[in-house]
């Protein structure tokens, strides 16, 4: 609960920076580095993508480590409740999600703020209205 706390006042932080600076007609074009949203994305899974400006699949990863999280605990405390032997695979499983997406979190950050400066190209669709044809022009930059 703390890291999403935390999590969501670094993004209304640097929400604030990024809009003052835009206000006053700086060049906003941010170089993000790879290496900065892996560690991001390494104390809290989401921050990352949040620095990499990739909202939505920030919000899921968020999602996903709360809930794995939170099912490790509930497992934990069924088990020591209930006194159930053999039944830590279970609770051993939410863990090692929990570290799975800890992990997916790291790589996704760091492949997208490394793909982030990366020119794909254009797509160009042409409509020939007298000659009745579609015609596509794909341009690809590496």
């Amino acid at each position: 609960m703390v890291r999403v706390l935390v999590l969501a006042c670094i993004v209304l932080i640097g929400n604030i920076r990024s809009a003052s600076a835009s206000e006053a007609g700086l060049d906003t074009t941010v170089v993000r580095s790879p290496r900065g949203a892996m560690l991001r994305s390494l104390a809290v899974p989401g921050w990352g993508q949040f620095y990499n400006q990739k909202t939505i699949k920030a919000g899921v990863i968020v999602a996903a480590e709360v809930g794995s999280v939170v099912a490790f605990f509930v497992r934990r405390n069924e088990i020591r409740r209930n006194q159930i032997p053999g039944q830590t695979f279970e609770r051993n499983i939410f863990l090692f999600s929990t570290l799975g997406v800890i992990f997916y979190s790291m790589a996704d950050a760091y492949v997208d703020a490394h793909l982030d400066g990366v020119d794909w190209g254009a797509i160009e669709a042409d409509l020939g209205k007298q000659d009745r044809m579609v015609r596509v022009v794909v341009r690809l930059r590496f």
